[in-house]
């Protein structure tokens, strides 16, 4: 075999590599709890990420970088998620609820670059 017949498919292989898609495990553990979904930054799933884990109703905030940031989410299946466009799940202002399994790819105005808080439960 030729050298650069080796070195053709050499290349085929490290790009094929490359190009194999990656899998997130949407259930990772964390502090004995799972996760029950994640917010992005961006529309369609991009940007940062912040998984927002499931804590028998306790508030939590979302971290400083996706506060009022978030323009998509995902519940995993068996989770349910409200989010607040609150400090302190208040629900004064505004709130909403996602069953799991759910995608959205873009949040509503109302809650587009708006979510503070949320709480996540098992379904």
């Amino acid at each position: 075999m030729r050298v650069s017949t080796m070195l053709a498919l050499a290349g085929a292989f490290i790009a094929g590599v490359y190009a194999a898609p990656v899998t997130e495990a949407p259930e990772a553990k964390k502090r004995g709890n799972y996760y029950g979904g994640s917010v992005y930054q961006d529309l369609n799933f991009g940007g940062l990420r912040e998984d927002m884990y499931v804590d028998d109703d306790t508030c939590h905030a979302l971290g400083s970088a996706l506060q009022d940031a978030a323009s998509s989410l995902k519940v995993y299946d068996g989770s349910t998620c409200n989010l607040y466009n609150a400090y302190g799940c208040g629900e004064g202002e505004g709130w909403v609820v996602f069953r799991g399994p759910t995608d959205q790819s873009a949040l509503a105005p109302s809650f587009q670059d708006k979510i503070s808080s949320y709480k996540c439960f098992d379904s």
